[in-house]
């Protein structure tokens, strides 16, 4: 059955390719801008710090007002903001003006967070995590996009505005097509139900050792891409001698990579690198196929990506060694073969770890109780799945449970006759 909403997911899509441009446009335009900002770099630097600081103004309460006021109405103020800031930024005469701007796109990028991620979900309610997963995708093209556009201004001697005005009309004809496309529902319970889940640990976490590691990692990696967005194509400008329409192109390419693991993630990697111009991609999997548990719409996507990036596929292949620099591996035949790379990634995936359910069975079996296997230990995969099965589970309860107590109303009820 056709999705309703499809066109609507479309349209969420497209926002993302702004997104992606939003910084590295910047970075692009950095020498114009900062003549016009009448500022050096550390002004410039501020201004792109900005885009951060209004993304964790509204960060916390964004979602709650999606979740109040609908996703639509936040998804549109998020996309009128990005015009407004992309307008802002090529009016702004000075750094405390550009730097305005550059926050309330952060503040806008959230507001279409909160509208997209949790519409996705609505939307797709069983592929949920994929839905989400595609969002990467058009915040990819956007910025493998921008480069090649920027390198045309230059070429053709174009005023730098050119790029900040294709930007905008592509929103602005996006924000018309939002305007005719409809919602689903919001889901009021889906949030209750799975605050209310209680979650076993094997291990309980320690907040002062994995929480403040994962708080590190997700600071550093997100402002080393973030450097690597502003900075990389000055520095190779700078540095390396590069011409200018040739430096924007660097944050488009990188070399060579080798992916172990042909499911979703493996694929996702393999996606992100190859389109990026990445020289030789080849990926290892064992199964006889790529993206065996994949839907089929993903999958002829996937796999329209690798016949078009050329990617080198190794199918009924295991891996037998890690080394500094190349992976050794070995095929169905038993030939051994080393895969060289620069960038070298390891995507295994995950299965269900269950060691008590047998047990338990066995004990439910025995004291005729009903036992559901629901989550992580059926099949691995997103938390909101296994507490969606949980709240499903309980609401039938609850439905069978008031149909009782209605039924045993209904038999004590005495029976009034009335006559005229």
């Amino acid at each position: 059955m056709k999705n309703k909403y499809f066109l609507t997911a479309v349209c969420m899509y497209l926002n993302y390719i702004v997104i992606g441009v939003s910084v590295i446009i910047l970075s692009m335009n950095m020498d114009a801008l900062m003549e016009q900002f009448g500022t050096d770099r550390t002004g410039f630097g501020l201004v792109v710090s900005g885009i951060g600081i209004g993304k964790f103004i509204v960060l916390f309460i964004s979602g709650v007002l999606s979740d109040k006021f609908g996703r639509k109405p936040f998804i549109l103020i998020g996309m009128v903001g990005f015009i407004v800031y992309f307008m802002g930024i090529l009016l702004s005469p000075n750094v405390p003006i550009a730097l305005f701007f550059a926050v309330l796109a952060g503040m806008c990028n959230s507001f279409i967070d909160a509208g997209t991620y949790p519409a996705l979900m609505e939307i797709f309610p069983t592929s949920a995590g994929t839905a989400n997963l595609a969002i990467k995708f058009f915040s990819a093209a956007g910025q493998f996009i921008m480069p090649f556009i920027f390198s045309f201004i230059i070429q053709k001697n174009l005023n730098y505005s050119l790029s900040f005005y294709i930007v905008i009309g592509y929103l602005v004809l996006n924000i018309v097509f939002m305007f005719t496309r409809g919602f689903p529902a919001l889901s009021t319970q889906s949030g209750a139900a799975e605050k209310e889940v209680k979650r076993t640990f094997y291990e309980k976490p320690k907040m002062a050792i994995e929480g403040v590691c994962l708080i590190l990692m997700g600071f550093t990696s997100t402002t080393i891409f973030t450097v690597v967005q502003v900075w990389m194509a000055k520095v190779a400008e700078e540095y390396a001698g590069m011409s200018v329409a040739a430096a924007s192109k660097m944050l488009t390419y990188f070399s060579l990579g080798v992916v172990i693991g042909g499911g979703a993630v493996g694929l996702d990697v393999v996606e992100y690198y190859a389109e990026r111009g990445a020289a030789k991609v080849s990926i290892v999997e064992m199964q006889r196929e790529l993206g065996k548990d994949l839907d089929l719409i993903t999958k002829l996507a996937m796999m329209e990506i690798v016949e078009k990036y050329k990617v080198n596929v190794y199918t009924s292949t295991k891996l037998t060694q890690v080394n500094k620099s190349d992976f050794l591996v070995e095929d169905e035949n038993g030939c051994m073969i080393n895969l060289n790379f620069d960038l070298g990634f390891i995507c295994l995936g995950m299965r269900a770890d269950a060691p008590l359910l047998p047990e338990l069975q066995a004990y439910a079996l025995a004291e005729d109780i009903p036992l559901v296997n629901i989550g992580d230990s059926k099949v691995a995969r997103r938390i909101i799945e296994g507490t969606r099965e949980a709240r499903d589970i309980l609401k039938t309860i609850e439905l069978l449970e008031d149909k009782r107590i209605k039924q045993a109303l209904l038999q004590q009820q005495p029976v009034t006759a009335v006559y005229q």
